[in-house]
């Protein structure tokens, strides 16, 4: 039996101040390539002002063109041995962008630059556009900023009633968010809403996404929202709080593309069109003591991931940092990936994108979840139209091609977001994962993952997306992880947990014709030596799940069953840890650690004139909550259990199926109630 283990650890605590670059601890030395630790500030000979090139803060007028001249004459005139400062004053700068841009603010090949906020407000006046974009550019930091939107990108109000038999609800919006008659709101390429509670919490036990259908307002502030059908509406109560984002990927907060050394520093921001930082074919990049938070009122803050980096040569380095009400996975990392468009023969091959010299690839075949091999690009010709034909060090056993997610993919080993460090980090009340890997060689501790709806962090590669591949050589060390996974789909995934892995295939059947293909579990064993040490876990369901690992151990962990988990094991028992499929991998903790749960008929549950009533005995007297659950996982009881004897009156509850259970030192029980009258 699982027994409760009450312990104090000692976790450094997230958001430290970073205020010298001598704070920063080295990177680790099993990384295949090294990395500097980030470079905080630059020797600068020059201070160039936003003021002298037209920006007036707090005149509510468009400093767009301002700034980027400003910081166009400082490109003119830095060097790597004369940087140059680009001065904001405190106050707010207002950006108005049109609907054509994909960010305010575009910089291309700026090299050793600082942008000095001085703790200025950026606002940005149009949700669909978001605020700088950086191509090219090497050696820059920007620092001490707030980033804000005038209109929101998304908006939220109260549920004030339901009704299943039309698939509908209403919603009041609160005072001061935008409407949902607001163009963008059913112009934007992704849409939809999710339940959360006043903290910015999902909402327990509900699915995490639910769907745009449209809607009727009705008067005023108040709206009629469409659902599918009425199973997403019996998941909704009135009172609870609802979300509805216009989501436009690619329009995020800081965007940087084929750069090198960037470094965003003591910035904050709360709400954005799409995700926060993100990141493409780039080397070094670091985020520093920056923040993502729901302002004062709100229980939202980004649309999309906080962090997604795709194809990085070098991964990020972030420390500090709090990400807090986010709408996505806080970070999302993963190999570039190359399609495969034809076959010349075993060694060459045409791709979608370029490669150069440099660059290795891995094979896969997502239908049977095999690896199909290692091979080095050894010619590469432009076909024009993004099109590629390479030559490969090594034959290969390519059989399907095309740009469906069942065709046989090739993943560049070469920028793989190695390196990665996130260190004394937040990840709280955040939508999905916390952090999920699909890249290699990286640690992450001393962070903190609370309220997270699903996995802490989730180690998979993504078939059903033809994105990233297999982790490879993770550490994660002396993180805390509090209430992950608590929303539907955590809820029935029979491998969830606070730390998730697993390599995967895609479902059967899938042709061409499927959009989506869903994913299974595979066979080959292709996750490599991932290190799993010194973390506390206050888990639902389960606290670690592991699958397909070659190398690698888990050891003195720390495990404390969370009395708030609204899951139910079929097999009458929470798994601390479980590990299948794994081969050369220690573990040094417990093996399938479990809490077993008490046999009903070991306590007396009887009902009778619609008042349950339950009979402890002596040696089960340690039970301190009493929670009853209704058919669809949601909460609608909880009271301290202080007697062995329990009444709880069903007169006011509706008819169907209930589950109680009872919480305590010793254990859990639970029992199925059905009421008819």
């Amino acid at each position: 039996m699982f027994k409760f283990l009450v312990l104090i650890s000692l976790f450094l605590l997230p958001n430290a101040s970073l205020n010298a670059q001598k704070s920063l601890e080295p990177a680790p030395d099993f990384f295949r390539t090294p990395r500097d630790i980030p470079v905080l500030n630059l020797p600068v000979s020059k201070e160039i002002k936003v003021a002298d090139y037209g920006g007036v803060i707090n005149d509510g007028k468009n400093d767009i063109e301002a700034i980027s001249n400003a910081i166009n004459a400082a490109k003119l005139s830095s060097s790597a041995t004369n940087p140059v400062r680009v001065v904001f004053e405190k106050g707010t700068y207002d950006l108005l962008a049109a609907n054509e841009n994909s960010h305010s603010i575009s910089v291309a090949d700026a090299k050793y630059l600082e942008l000095e906020g001085n703790g200025a407000e950026i606002m940005l006046h149009n949700p669909e556009v978001g605020f700088l974009s950086l191509l090219r550019c090497e050696n820059v930091i920007i620092r001490n900023m707030f980033i804000d939107y005038a209109k929101l990108p998304f908006t939220q109000g109260k549920v004030v009633a339901t009704d299943p038999s039309n698939s509908t609800f209403d919603l009041q919006i609160d005072e001061g968010f935008p409407l949902l008659t607001e163009a963008y709101f059913s112009d934007a390429p992704q849409k939809w809403g999710m339940l959360k509670e006043e903290t910015g919490q999902l909402k327990k036990g509900v699915t995490n996404l639910f769907p745009y259908r449209g809607w009727t307002q009705l008067s005023g502030n108040l709206f009629r929202v469409n659902q599918p059908n009425a199973s997403y509406i019996n998941q909704i109560e009135v009172g609870d709080y609802f979300v509805q984002i216009a989501r436009n990927n690619g329009k995020t907060i800081f965007l940087s593309n084929a750069g090198k050394n960037i470094t965003y520093m003591n910035i904050t921001s709360y709400a954005s069109p799409a995700g926060t930082y993100n990141t493409f074919n780039h080397y070094e990049w670091n985020i520093i003591n920056c923040k993502i938070l729901p302002k004062a009122g709100r229980v939202q803050s980004a649309n999309a991931d906080c962090i997604h980096i795709s194809g990085g040569y070098i991964g990020p380095w972030v420390e500090g940092c709090r990400f807090e009400a986010y709408s996505d996975d806080a970070v999302n990392m993963k190999y570039a990936s190359r399609k495969i468009l034809s076959i010349q023969n075993p060694t060459q091959i045409t791709v979608q994108y370029s490669l150069s010299l440099s660059d290795s690839l891995y094979f896969y075949n997502p239908r049977e979840g095999k690896f199909l091999g290692k091979a080095a690009v050894t010619s590469v010709k432009n076909l024009g139209s993004n099109q590629y034909q390479i030559t490969l060090s090594e034959p290969v056993n390519i059989t399907v091609v095309g740009s469906h997610q069942s065709a046989d993919h090739a993943y560049t080993s070469t920028q793989a977001c190695e390196s990665f460090v996130f260190r004394n980090d937040t990840m709280l009340n955040g939508r999905r994962y916390g952090m999920l890997l699909q890249n290699c060689y990286g640690i992450i501790e001393n962070c903190l993952f609370e309220n997270v709806s699903s996995c802490g962090i989730k180690i998979e590669n993504g078939v059903d997306w033809g994105e990233g591949f297999v982790a490879r050589n993770i550490k994660i060390a002396n993180n805390k992880f509090v209430n992950c996974g608590f929303d539907k789909t955590f809820l029935e995934d029979e491998i969830a947990a606070s730390i998730s892995t697993r390599v995967t295939k895609l479902g059967s059947p899938c042709n061409e014709s499927m959009q989506w293909c869903g994913v299974e579990t595979a066979d080959w064993m292709g996750l490599k030596d991932i290190e799993i040490s010194g973390n506390y876990f206050e888990f639902n369901k389960a606290a670690v799940n592991l699958n397909n690992i070659d190398g690698g151990s888990i050891n003195m962990s720390r495990f404390k069953h969370s009395t708030n988990d609204i899951s139910i094991p079929p097999n009458g028992e929470y798994n601390a840890v479980t590990i299948k499929n794994c081969i050369n991998f220690k573990n040094e903790d417990v093996v399938n650690s479990s809490m077993k749960r008490i046999k009903t008929d070991e306590v007396k549950f009887t009902i009778q004139n619609n008042i349950l009533n339950i009979q402890l005995s002596d040696d089960h007297y340690e039970f301190q909550f009493l929670e009853v659950f209704d058919a669809v996982g949601r909460l609608i009881i909880k009271r301290h259990v202080i007697s062995s004897d329990i009444q709880l009156n069903l007169s006011d509850m509706n008819h169907g199926m209930f589950i109680v259970n009872l919480r305590g030192t010793k254990g859990i029980i639970s029992k199925k109630i059905i009421k008819t009258s």
